[in-house]
C-alpha cells in the first residue's frame, strides 16, 4: 500500500479527520499515522486507536502492519 491509500482509508472512515501517514520502512506495509478527528473527542487513547484500526479494516495484518 501507499501512504496516500492509508490516508484515504482513515479520512474516509472518520468524518472530518486529517491523517498524516508515514511509511516507516519504505516497504508499503509498516506505517505511522497521526490522526486528528472530531470523533476522538472524549475518547481514550485506546478507543481512538481502535477507531483508526477499524478504518483500516481488512488491510490490517494483511497489507498493513501497525
Amino acid at each position: 500500500m501507499q501512504e496516500s491509500e492509508v490516508k484515504a482509508l482513515i479520512e474516509g472512515s472518520l468524518p472530518g479527520a486529517e491523517a498524516f501517514v508515514t511509511d516507516k520502512r519504505g516497504t508499503g506495509e509498516h506505517f505511522e499515522a497521526m490522526v486528528v478527528a472530531p470523533a476522538f473527542e472524549g475518547q481514550s487513547l485506546l478507543e481512538q486507536q481502535r477507531l483508526v484500526y477499524q478504518a483500516c479494516g481488512k488491510f490490517l495484518t494483511n497489507e498493513i502492519h501497525a
